[in-house]
C-alpha cells in the first residue's frame, strides 16, 4: 500500500496505489541561538535550582512575522538547561510554526528491518518562506537580548555570533547548517489524501490511522494534545461502529 511506482521499484507487490502515503511530511523548523551568560545569571539559576525542580523551558512567546501579521507564526523559546553543571549559558530558539516545505518518508528496501528514508526537506520551499520567517525570529531574539534589562545578564552572543552574521544571505546560510526540528512531525497519511474523516485508509478495509500522520497541516502549537484527541476520537468511532 502506497505509491505504486516506488513500491514496484523495490519489487513489492502493490495492493493499493496511494501516492499520499509517506508524502507531505513536515515539521516546524527550529534554530537555536546562544549567549555566554554572566556570573549574575549563573548565580540566579543556581539559586532557582536549589529551591526545587527547575524546568529547562519555562516561558514561550508567540510572535507574528511580517508574513502572517494577523496571527502568530513564530515561537520564541528561551532555553537554559540546568543539567549541564556550573557555568550557566543561555540559549533561545525560534520555531516557524507554519512551514511550507514538505518532505517524505520512503522505503529503501523490501527488508522490514531496514530503516526508511525520512527527509523533512527543511527550508526547501521554493519561495524561501520558511527561512525568511526564521530570520525574522532570529532578529527578534537578538533585539530582545540587547535590551538593557537583559544585555549584561546574558552576556555576548556566541552562536551564531554577531561578527559577519547580520546580512540575510549570511543568516540563511547559518540556518541551513544549524536547522533543527520542533519534534512535531505530521502529515504522512493526510486526511483527504490517504484517509477519510474517520481515519480509515482509502481502499484498504480494516486499516486506519489514529495519530498526527492524519493532519494535512501542522497546528501552530505542540502536537501532544491534538494527538491525544485524535486517538480518542478515532477510538470512539471504532467502538460506535462495533456496536
Amino acid at each position: 500500500m502506497g505509491p505504486a511506482a516506488e513500491l514496484a521499484a523495490l519489487e513489492i507487490p502493490v495492493t493499493t496505489d496511494l501516492p499520499g502515503v509517506g508524502a507531505n511530511l513536515h515539521d516546524q523548523p527550529f534554530v537555536l541561538l546562544s549567549w555566554e551568560g554572566s556570573p549574575d545569571l549563573a548565580q540566579a539559576m543556581d539559586a532557582f535550582t536549589a529551591r526545587g525542580w527547575a524546568p529547562d523551558e519555562q516561558v514561550m512567546a508567540k510572535v507574528a512575522s511580517s508574513f502572517d501579521p494577523d496571527c502568530f507564526d513564530l515561537h520564541l523559546l528561551p532555553y537554559s538547561p540546568t543539567h549541564l553543571g556550573p557555568g550557566r549559558t543561555w540559549h533561545a530558539g525560534a520555531g516557524a510554526l507554519c512551514p511550507r516545505s514538505r518532505g517524505h518518508v520512503r522505503l529503501k528496501s523490501r527488508d522490514p528491518t531496514v530503516l526508511p528514508v525520512v527527509d523533512h526537506s527543511f527550508l526547501r520551499d521554493p519561495e524561501g518562506h520558511d527561512s525568511a520567517v526564521l530570520i525574522e525570529g532570529l532578529t527578534k531574539l537578538r533585539e530582545l537580548a540587547t535590551q538593557p534589562s537583559l544585555r549584561e545578564l546574558l552576556g555576548a552572543e556566541t552562536l551564531p555570533g554577531p561578527a559577519g552574521l547580520s546580512k540575510p544571505e549570511e543568516l540563511r546560510a547559518y540556518l541551513l547548517g544549524h536547522i533543527d526540528n520542533y519534534w512535531h512531525p505530521v502529515g504522512t497519511c493526510a486526511m483527504g489524501a490517504v484517509c477519510d474523516g474517520r481515519g480509515d485508509v482509502r481502499g484498504l478495509e480494516g486499516c486506519l490511522v489514529a495519530d498526527c500522520a492524519l493532519m494535512p497541516a501542522v497546528p501552530r502549537a505542540t502536537t501532544a494534545l491534538p494527538a491525544a484527541v485524535i486517538g480518542e476520537r478515532i477510538a470512539e468511532l471504532v467502538l460506535e461502529a462495533a456496536t
